[in-house]
């Protein structure tokens, strides 16, 4: 791990594209289908119990959340910091929402991807135990314009076998190298090193103070 948090802060939230704030440094997103677990992800990338929401209801974030973020090397004589802001969009594919909302996130979504100039890196988070689909596909086309990643998430849920087995699959579904793909688990230490590797990955993008 090369970096540590050193803070974190909530900035905005909205739920159209033409209200949210103007950028304020680099951007790094993270998305993914409900229930994949973005905000419990997110909280353990910052280091926090409860910045980000955790619904106990797929669909509960309705939002695009951003937080601003403060990193430092991970020396105790260190003094070089780097800041930029992680937003929390909005989960996708949750069958039990209306027509009218889906359509409403589809949106903000789309246009947060292809308009918003200070995005610089894409986080696109996917369940260990689901194949991609139509709407995981269509991101990953819009990501490689840019930078993208993709987190696997709940990696604890499936044997070490049956992990190995997937993470090929999404490689090989989304033709991103071995290092643009993380393995990640809110629940288990085991899969700490991913964590903090994706954690290294989004500082990277991040500006010097």
């Amino acid at each position: 791990m090369k970096y540590k948090i050193s803070s974190s802060s909530f900035i905005a939230a909205s739920d159209t594209f033409e209200k949210l704030p103007s950028a304020n440094g680099p951007e790094v997103c993270v998305l993914g289908r409900s229930n994949v677990g973005k905000s419990s992800l997110i909280n353990k990338l910052l280091s926090r119990r409860d910045l980000a929401r955790v619904g106990k209801t797929p669909g509960s974030t309705k939002l695009i959340c951003m937080y601003e973020v403060l990193f430092s090397e991970n020396r105790s004589n260190a003094k070089k910091m780097k800041r930029g802001v992680l937003s929390d969009l909005p989960g996708f594919g949750y069958a039990k929402t209306s027509n009218v909302n889906r359509i409403s996130w589809s949106k903000l979504l789309t246009s947060y991807l292809q308009e918003r100039e200070s995005l610089k890196l894409v986080i696109l988070l996917v369940d260990v135990r689901r194949d991609l689909g139509k709407e995981e596909k269509e991101i990953i086309e819009v990501g490689k314009e840019g930078g993208l990643a993709i987190a696997i998430t709940k990696a604890d849920k499936v044997t070490k076998n049956e992990l190995t087995k997937r993470k090929q699959y999404f490689q090989k579904e989304t033709g991103l190298p071995d290092e643009a793909i993380f393995v990640t688990s809110s629940e288990s230490a085991t899969y700490k090193a991913g964590m903090e590797s994706l954690r290294d990955l989004i500082c990277s993008f991040f500006l010097p103070e």
